[in-house]
């Protein structure tokens, strides 16, 4: 059999576009306490973009170690504080405008603007979780979708959402989304009178369904 060293990375050496991994990651197996060895071939494969039919020529325990290495990888992440300020360089093509765009990491919710509520409250964290990136980074000086005299929004958050995505790996994007978690089911609490655990298991199914 051919030998076939499979490299498992750590979640800081991921793109923050692996979210679905974490997110999904029960869907991956039928039954999770007895995975096939397809089923951890398909993990294996997300997970290091290397294709299938190269990991199933890799020896059955390499497999089963690499699946367990990812595993362990998940379980062993602990969250941290997400980083308070990024700075990205200006995309424009004329070389007199290039400069550094900084974004802020914006904590205290409950100061955002109506219109960012909204935005919160429709945001898919099924299909599109990495949008919640433009949602809570701000260009610094800025506030939420802030509009000229013409009402043209100056500061997407879909343009934010691009510039910052390259400059993040996946755990950066699970510390993201575990502060605002923690600080969104406090403040839909107190805003809207609902028990906490119940607001909890409602962000957590459309977190996980």
């Amino acid at each position: 059999m051919k030998s076939y060293k499979l490299i498992i990375k750590p979640v800081q050496e991921l793109p923050c576009s692996k979210y679905h991994i974490v997110y999904n990651l029960k869907d991956y197996f039928e039954d999770v306490e007895r995975p096939t060895r397809g089923e951890k071939v398909r993990l294996i494969s997300d997970w290091t973009d290397e294709k299938p039919n190269r990991i199933f020529a890799a020896n059955p325990k390499d497999i089963d170690a690499a699946c367990d290495a990812i595993i362990k990888q998940l379980n062993s992440y602990k969250p941290q504080k997400p980083r308070d300020v990024i700075k990205t360089p200006n995309k424009s093509k004329k070389w007199y405008k290039l400069k550094r765009q900084t974004y802020v990491f914006k904590k205290d919710y409950d100061k955002m603007s109506y219109g960012w509520w909204e935005h919160v409250r429709q945001l898919n964290m099924k299909d599109n979780p990495l949008e919640l990136i433009g949602l809570v980074y701000m260009e610094k000086g800025m506030g939420y979708s802030e509009v000229d005299k013409h009402d043209n929004v100056l500061n997407p958050v879909s343009e934010r959402q691009k510039a910052l995505v390259d400059k993040m790996n996946l755990a950066d994007f699970l510390d993201i989304g575990a502060f605002f978690l923690n600080q969104y089911v406090i403040l839909k609490e107190l805003r809207s009178g609902l028990n906490i655990s119940q607001t909890m298991e409602e962000l957590l199914n459309q977190h996980h369904t």
